[in-house]
């Protein structure tokens, strides 16, 4: 009985972990670039000094929804979002390289050029520092350029280009603040090839009616691993009483 206990329990335990994984994609369906997360379950056999006789359910994230979300257009000019293939290059909170697909872009009073969540943008030669402007534009390949304080429009000048890079997909995971990272950690190379769309957003690809169906989902299994508890309580119950009969 202890056996069948045991898979129910944690059985129910994995599929409330998977609901609270399926309420955080819902609770970013309007949130510009965020890419879904995946989740499945699995049996592992739980390991010790001796053999394996006790399997536990698991609930992990085999893999990121990287289709594109919906293209919005903003008109803003430091609105911008990858077209097709590709990710645009920040600075993660761990010091290393990461990945967005999208970004409505600001500049800090020190002229750092940051996403929404102020991730710093990087360039041809680090994190993009702009000198004071008065007008900034954005190419489709990247390439920053201003016309500088106090200057006319004829005096616009080139000043970085957006690194853009295309890993490969699959040695992508998420990090903790949302952006994405490669697995290694290896720095990327610039993709000269890659183009972005200025003047546009990326929505969210998170399914509304895909979640809402997997929580159901989680829902009927969860209260079937309660039963199986229960049962197994019952069952546990009967047991004893013809050990007390026979006695």
């Amino acid at each position: 009985m202890d056996r069948m206990a045991y898979v129910a329990m944690s059985g129910a335990k994995e599929l409330f972990l998977a609901q609270e994984g399926h309420n955080n994609n819902l609770a970013n369906m309007d949130t510009n670039g965020f890419l879904a997360d995946r989740f499945q379950q699995r049996a592992m056999p739980v390991f010790g000094d001796v053999l394996a006789t006790r399997v536990q359910a698991m609930t992990e994230t085999p893999a990121l929804d990287l289709s594109p979300g919906p293209m919005t257009p903003t008109g803003r000019d430091l609105d911008v979002a990858m077209s097709g293939r590709g990710w645009i290059s920040v600075l993660g909170v761990d010091g290393g390289e990461s990945f967005v697909r999208s970004a409505s872009l600001q500049v800090t009073p020190a002229g750092q050029l940051v996403t929404e969540s102020g991730r710093p943008v990087l360039g041809n030669f680090g994190p993009i520092v702009l000198p004071p402007f008065q007008r900034l534009s954005i190419a489709s390949d990247g390439t920053i350029s201003m016309v500088p304080q106090g200057q006319t429009p004829e005096m616009q000048q080139t000043v970085d280009r957006i690194k853009m890079v295309d890993p490969i997909p699959n040695q992508l995971r998420k990090a903790t603040d949302g952006t994405i990272q490669v697995q290694n950690r290896l720095l990327q190379p610039a993709d000269a090839g890659l183009r972005l769309t200025p003047m546009v957003l990326q929505g969210s690809n998170v399914s509304g009616v895909g979640e809402l169906v997997a929580l159901l989902d989680d829902a009927r299994r969860y209260e079937m691993h309660i039963r199986f508890l229960s049962e197994s309580r019952d069952n546990e119950g009967a047991g004893t009483s013809l050990l007390r009969l026979g006695s």
